[in-house]
């Protein structure tokens, strides 16, 4: 039985508002905490988090998914990832997600990895929109506001009763990223679909429903564009955030000096050191580093010396000589 949550979050949020969007190795606690420092964003979103793990009898599985759901009080609101197959276990989870303090539970229905497909879960659910509305259902029993992610079809771009399906549950917010799941990344965002799902949402349904955009978004005026042109209430960034914390302050990379793009780097490997190096591969902040590098002269020598580093303490010294040589230069 849906339970309705108190006053939503999302009835409170700006419009246009923008977005972290959930990436799995990437979202974790400590890339959220140095983008928290920066610029924060209207909305944060954890990885992905599988239920069957949440519900494992598997202490080390159980422990895994809460290291993914770490969360500081200045993300708020800060939304939780689920994904699987399994009605009950989502039940379950988003049982957990409540007592964890989270602010919304999101489905995810868009992943379009082959393992995570192969167990019904991601955008497989697209194509099984039976389960997918009794996992809806089955979150909404925890009273949290509940949201989706998903995409435009699974081997074509076909939505209609895709989308229909999952409005009929009365999600609170639905963010939908503009490809197929067979187009991966492969090919540009379909925003022109997007903006037809709104029409849909908006004015044929008559839905209340936030509608979130997703895809190539390059910068927050490149944002702010979409939703003047496709009218989304709020658009989710991902991969532009990589090396650029103050992109929620309007900043592109581009325009930060070599001082602002280190200084990032090391807030983030600090942010690491505390709050994951205990439980967590260095291999996680470490593959970052080059995002941060993008577009500095004369960085050659400072990535080949950070791919030899092992630990945060090998990595501090390393940057600082290099922004002080550039400062000198």
């Amino acid at each position: 039985m849906k339970v309705p949550p108190p006053t939503s979050f999302w009835r409170h949020l700006p419009r246009p508002f923008f977005c972290v969007a959930p990436m799995a190795n990437v979202t974790d606690v400590s890339f959220r905490a140095t983008i928290t420092e920066f610029a924060k964003p209207h909305v944060m979103w954890t990885e992905f988090v599988s239920c069957e793990a949440l519900c494992s009898s598997s202490q080390a599985s159980r422990n895994r998914m809460l290291t993914a759901l770490q969360y500081a009080p200045e993300e708020r609101p800060i939304v939780a990832q689920l994904f699987g197959s399994k009605p009950h276990q989502f039940r379950e989870s988003a049982m957990l997600l409540r007592d964890l303090g989270f602010d919304g539970i999101d489905i995810n229905m868009g992943c379009p990895e082959k393992n995570v497909n192969k167990q019904g879960s991601g955008a497989a659910l697209i194509l099984d929109p039976p389960n997918a509305m009794a996992i809806v259902r089955a979150c909404q029993e925890a009273g949290l506001p509940v949201s989706v992610k998903t995409r435009i079809g699974f081997h074509y771009i076909d939505y209609h009763d895709w989308i229909n399906r999952i409005l009929d549950t009365e999600p609170e917010a639905l963010t939908i990223h503009g490809r197929t799941r067979d187009e991966m990344s492969a090919v540009p965002a379909h925003w022109d679909v997007i903006g037809d799902i709104v029409h849909l949402v908006k004015d044929k349904r008559q839905s209340t429903c936030v509608v979130i955009g997703n895809g190539d978004v390059e910068s927050i005026q490149h944002a702010q564009s979409k939703v003047d042109e496709y009218g989304v209430d709020g658009v989710m960034i991902g991969r532009a955030l990589f090396g650029n914390p103050r992109m929620f302050q309007g900043h592109d990379n581009a325009s930060m000096s070599v001082e602002q793009k280190c200084h990032g780097l090391l807030r983030h490997v600090y942010h690491f050191e505390q709050l994951l190096a205990s439980t967590t591969s260095f291999h996680y902040v470490k593959k970052m580093f080059g995002s941060y590098l993008v577009g500095i002269p004369n960085a050659k020598v400072l990535r080949e010396a950070l791919a030899a580093t092992s630990s945060p303490a090998q990595v501090y010294p390393l940057v600082e000589e290099f922004v002080a040589k550039s400062v000198r230069q």
